[in-house]
């Protein structure tokens, strides 16, 4: 297999990486799945947390919840907007919030400050930072707008975004339709587009078209298929470590018969070349179309600017979890 068709290669199991966290946590349990391995991964460098989409600052919370219960203090959360670059928000409240009358958690959080915040750090930290966005793009795009050298100082960029294959028929009982209600999501449970990218087209948009050396999406297309029932997610998930993140997944399956591991894929690719085989090629968003704006035109060539993911090993996922949970 060769290195300019493919990623998929053995990488330096000792060196920290240095981490920057974009996430809609609060939704899916996905984000708090890939939440709970940065925390645990001791080869995690994790510099700061931003949050976005409706109730950003209750998912900044339910952030620092996590953060509290591993011992993490340190790390800095911001909340970013509440509304997209130019749709209506859709994906309006945070329905995991209610446990955090139940955990720790910080209260008081600087507003407008999570892009500011992304583009310091990265700009102290030239060429080390890896960002993991596992959120629509807001953030993201809005880094990009403001300080348009950024994407080039990053050492990488790892999205849980798109899908770069097409899915056949629709997807049953999606459990988004519990939060989220409008004509426009229908083109997400038909399978035409994915949530991430769908959310706030426009911001998908700019970061597709950003100048990042190193830019990884993993596809919605490949992680539908990563997942776990109640039974099984509980058996290897529940343990002291997991506490907080265990009552945000009992909410999830209030509505949901499994979760899909869409988030910690992207996140556990960045430290480990087993789950994700990454092939390059190219990513215009569409904008033209009302109904499916964010809708993904991929095409693979070896001379594209974007890693984008071609297989997932479920397996490996699992066991690296196990690993650093001890479960």
């Amino acid at each position: 297999m060769e290195l300019e068709n493919c990623r998929f290669y053995r990488r330096n199991t000792m060196d920290k990486l240095k981490i920057l966290f974009d996430t809609d946590i609060g939704t899916d349990v996905d984000d708090a799945l890939a939440l709970t391995f940065l925390l645990n991964e001791p080869r995690c460098e994790l510099l700061g947390i931003t949050t976005c989409t409706g109730e950003a600052e209750e998912r900044a919370k339910l952030a620092s919840m996590l953060c509290l219960h591993a011992n993490r203090p340190d790390i800095p959360i911001y909340p970013g907007p509440d509304s997209c670059l130019v749709v209506d928000q859709i994906e309006c409240s945070a329905p995991q919030k209610e446990v955090l009358s139940k955990w720790p958690h910080q209260k008081e959080f600087r507003k407008g400050y999570a892009i500011e915040f992304l583009r310091k750090t990265i700009r102290e930290n030239p060429g080390e930072i890896t960002l993991i966005a596992v959120a629509p793009m807001t953030n993201i795009a809005l880094l990009f707008s403001v300080d348009p050298e950024i994407p080039k100082l990053l050492k990488g960029l790892y999205l849980m975004c798109g899908q770069f294959s097409n899915i056949e028929g629709t997807i049953p009982d999606n459990p988004l339709s519990a939060f989220i209600n409008c004509e426009r999501i229908r083109s997400v449970y038909l399978g035409i587009c994915e949530m991430n990218a769908f959310v706030d087209p426009h911001a998908t948009s700019i970061v597709y078209r950003a100048p990042v050396k190193e830019h990884h999406s993993v596809g919605f297309d490949l992680t539908r298929k990563i997942v776990l029932n109640p039974d099984e997610f509980f058996k290897i998930f529940d343990c002291e470590k997991t506490a907080p993140m265990m009552d945000m997944a009992r909410i999830w399956f209030q509505h949901a018969d499994d979760v899909a591991f869409h988030d910690p894929s992207s996140a556990v690719s960045v430290f480990y070349d087993d789950v994700v085989e990454y092939e390059k090629g190219n990513v215009k968003v569409d904008l033209d179309s009302r109904m499916f704006q964010g809708y993904i035109d991929y095409r693979p060539t070896p001379e594209g600017k974007h890693w984008v993911s071609k297989s997932i090993n479920g397996d490996n996922l699992f066991r690296h979890y196990r690993d650093i949970l001890g479960t």
